[in-house]
């Protein structure tokens, strides 16, 4: 729709927040930053360590947001709002469901920190994982199920890579 949207979590709760502007032309923001209130992810332990890693829309509008453990080895899942249930008000909730477990290609949690996800044109998803063991950047396709299958499609610079995004 235009918009950037912007998740970010608070250290000290755990509450993740949504937000967005709208760019200008030139990049710059042409309006203010809106906040639009806050985001419950369903089916996501409420304690511990569980962080929003990254966000990604599909062609229809259906938000997506990878939530990991901030920890290496630490699980990561991919929780889902559909176009219509996400807020555009300030002080609304927006409802995520957890839909997928993140697993490497061996069908268990990553050992590195899973921080990256982008949408494929083809409606899978692409992941960066951060780490010297199992890092790099995946290809993940749904089977339909609550889990991905995950390829490896390059681990360069695999140590240090933080994100990634598709057009």
């Amino acid at each position: 729709n235009g918009y950037v949207y912007i998740t970010a979590t608070e250290e000290t709760t755990g509450q993740v927040y949504l937000g967005r502007f709208l760019p200008a032309p030139d990049g710059t923001a042409s309006g203010a930053f809106e906040p639009l209130g806050t985001i419950t992810l369903n089916g996501v332990p409420p304690a511990g360590n569980f962080r929003n890693g990254d966000i990604a829309f599909d062609g229809d509008g259906n938000l997506y947001a990878l939530v990991n453990q901030d920890q290496e080895g630490g699980q990561a899942v991919i929780c889902y709002a559909a176009a219509a249930s996400i807020s555009t008000t300030a002080g609304g909730t927006t409802e995520m469901d957890e839909v997928y477990q993140v697993v490497n290609e061996a069908g268990i949690d990553f050992t590195g920190l899973v921080v990256g996800l982008a949408m494929a044109s083809n409606g899978n998803f692409y992941l960066a994982v951060q780490g010297a063991g199992d890092g790099g950047i995946y290809l993940t396709r749904r089977d339909g199920t609550n889990a991905i299958i995950t390829e490896q499609i390059s681990n360069i610079d695999a140590a240090n890579i933080a994100d990634l995004a598709t057009s």
